[in-house]
């Protein structure tokens, strides 16, 4: 049980640690995921038209 205990107490001292890495982790797998969709959309987005000019109705 010494050994649990110990390892117990030194992950408990490396939480801080652990959380901020898991956090890195997952925050570049979402950019990293949302890259990939925005590099599968590309071709759409290069074929959009301009909107048309807008007539303001105040003139």
């Amino acid at each position: 049980m010494a050994a649990s205990a110990g390892l117990r107490g030194y992950l408990w001292g490396q939480r801080w640690n652990i959380l901020l890495t898991t956090q890195f982790i997952f925050t570049c797998g979402i950019v990293y995921n949302r890259y990939q969709e925005n590099q599968a959309a590309s071709p759409a987005t290069k074929q959009q038209q301009p909107l048309p000019k807008r007539v303001d109705k105040q003139q």
